[in-house]
């Protein structure tokens, strides 16, 4: 079949020799395993595709492999039109296909190798709660409407979370036995269980899961006593482990599939759900930053932390995490303000939309009937908003909020969904900096209320969808996509930012020099808030 296409295929069939690999390949075992969001299943008649470096022939690069035993399939082909081929490596089926993967990765003449992968329609949870009262073709507060509603099945069709990315829940802890997180927390590689040692020697004893910064020991574990399962509740939405026909779907945990089991959840508990201490914040952070964590979720908050909080959530940003913060509800927290941390400008500061009670839209119609929530905090600190209001997720001792259970409403809700698509934007792109990400989901998020950024919705409603199709690309500063940031993106940076010449709120935010008018003069100010390279 394959001598009518002008590629150049060759199969080879390897068996990978307990002993090593053959002469001639690279023995660095930098790629072990396939790469994230590819499973097994996936792969095409255990095959791979691989490409060699300019110059080298694909018969004296596969020489090495001839002592393990390989045998030539076809003729060798060409993508003309393309100026390259590539060549096609069937894994024996007693060979281990990861390790297979990673011989041909570390060798030296091959450029680049990938996974034959099998394309499927768009993801939907087989998780039961996620599929729940789907009635008459209505969004019920029964059911995982809100992950419907920001266009999450299409997102999960580019990643649903890879396990190379490590969330830190700066919380109340978590149920560490749940059964929808026990498979889907960071494990501290360094650490031994129990053993009532600092193993790694990061001046943390038995932090296998992540630290309890309250009371002081490796225990991260939620309790309704001390914290009505807030942390539970905040990890389920990012992480609760997905497509294992159990529960709900979190928005970055996975298809239940070996290689790609959604991120990882490293559990730093900072308090109750009426008491997080600030000097608990802070040491959370620094774990966080020092332990490889790529994203913080805080979804708590209260009056300014002063310099102190400013300079570790500061310090945080600059080491490349992205951070995101509840704005807080009213009657919680700094009266008429944004909550701290939220309101420091290196946080995204993450308010509330909500869907008028008995008036569910259609399906497929997500910005039918959704508004502002009431009861969330609003102010010129605000970025974005998610839906906030009956967040079906978990609770503690194996439960789930809903019927017959507290329900789960406020900006703690809206925030984990914001840190839930910077965890898929992450998956779906390593390379892409925290800033990057945040302009992402800045950029493609639903503009409601007043055109551009305003007081109610900051940048508007984040949109799975949309961000996860412009994951690939880095666009953080070029506004109108040319490739440079110059004076040409300045239009479009201002009406991004909803900017009001005058409005004393933003002076400093776009105007950086503050002369009354924005022009090339901040393009470098810009650049710096924003930690982007300016042309």
């Amino acid at each position: 079949m394959f001598r009518n296409l002008l590629v150049l295929v060759v199969y080879v069939v390897i068996v990978v020799a307990s002993t090593g690999i053959a002469a001639g390949a690279a023995s660095a075992a930098s790629v072990d395993k396939l790469p994230c969001g590819v499973s097994i299943d996936q792969v095409y008649d255990r095959t791979l595709i691989v490409r060699f470096v300019e110059g080298v022939r694909s018969t004296s690069a596969l020489e090495p492999y001839r002592s393990i035993s390989w045998d030539r399939k076809s003729d060798e082909k060409f993508l003309k039109p393309f100026g390259w081929g590539f060549t096609v490596v069937r894994v024996d089926d007693g060979t281990d296909l990861a390790e297979a993967f990673s011989m041909l990765a570390n060798d030296p003449l091959i450029k680049d190798v990938w996974p034959n992968v099998i394309r499927q329609p768009s993801f939907v949870p087989n998780d039961p709660k996620y599929l729940n009262e789907r009635i008459e073709g209505l969004w019920t507060p029964d059911r995982q409407y809100y992950l419907e509603m920001m266009g999450a099945e299409a997102a999960w069709e580019k990643t649903t979370g890879c396990e190379t990315v490590v969330v830190a829940m700066i919380d109340t802890g978590a149920d560490l036995n749940h059964e929808e997180l026990v498979t889907q927390l960071w494990v501290n590689p360094g650490e031994i269980a129990d053993n009532d040692t600092d193993d790694d020697n990061n001046n943390y004893i038995d932090d296998v899961h992540g630290y309890d910064f309250y009371f002081k020991d490796g225990n991260p574990d939620d309790d309704q006593d001390f914290s009505a399962f807030h942390g539970t509740s905040t990890a389920g939405i990012i992480g609760a482990r997905g497509g294992n026909s159990v529960g709900i779907m979190g928005a970055a945990g996975g298809r239940g599939a070996l290689t790609e089991r959604g991120v990882r959840l490293m559990i730093l508990r900072v308090g109750t759900d009426m008491t997080i201490k600030l000097t608990a914040e802070i040491e959370a952070l620094a774990y966080a930053v020092d332990n490889g964590a790529d994203i913080i979720n805080m979804s708590f908050g209260g009056a300014s932390g002063g310099s102190v909080e400013k300079d570790a959530l500061d310090g945080a940003w600059s080491s490349g995490l992205v951070i995101v913060a509840a704005a807080g509800n009213e009657g919680a927290g700094a009266v008429g303000e944004i909550d701290w941390p939220a309101a420091v400008d290196s946080v995204i500061a993450v308010g509330a939309t909500t869907i008028f009670p008995d008036r569910y839209p259609p399906l497929g119609s997500p910005r039918v009937d959704e508004t502002w929530a009431d009861y969330s905090k609003t102010g010129a600190e605000l970025e974005l908003t998610a839906p906030g209001t009956s967040i079906l997720t978990l609770a503690g001792d194996g439960e789930y909020t809903g019927p017959g259970n507290a329900s789960f409403t406020g900006t703690s809700g809206s925030c984990p969904l914001v840190t839930g698509l910077a965890a898929l934007i992450k998956s779906a792109n390593p390379d892409l900096m925290n800033a990057e990400i945040r302009t992402l989901m800045q950029e493609t998020a639903v503009d409601m209320g007043l055109a551009g950024r305003d007081e109610l919705y900051g940048f508007g409603r984040v949109d799975y969808e949309a961000a996860l199709q412009d994951a690939g690309r880095v666009i953080a500063g070029d506004a109108n996509g040319d490739g440079f940031i110059n004076e040409s993106d300045i239009p479009e940076i201002t009406a991004l930012f909803g900017i009001q010449i005058g409005d004393p709120k933003y002076v400093g935010r776009v105007d950086c020099n503050r002369d009354g008018v924005i022009d090339e003069l901040d393009l470098f100010p810009i650049g710096m808030n924003y930690g982007l390279a300016t042309d």
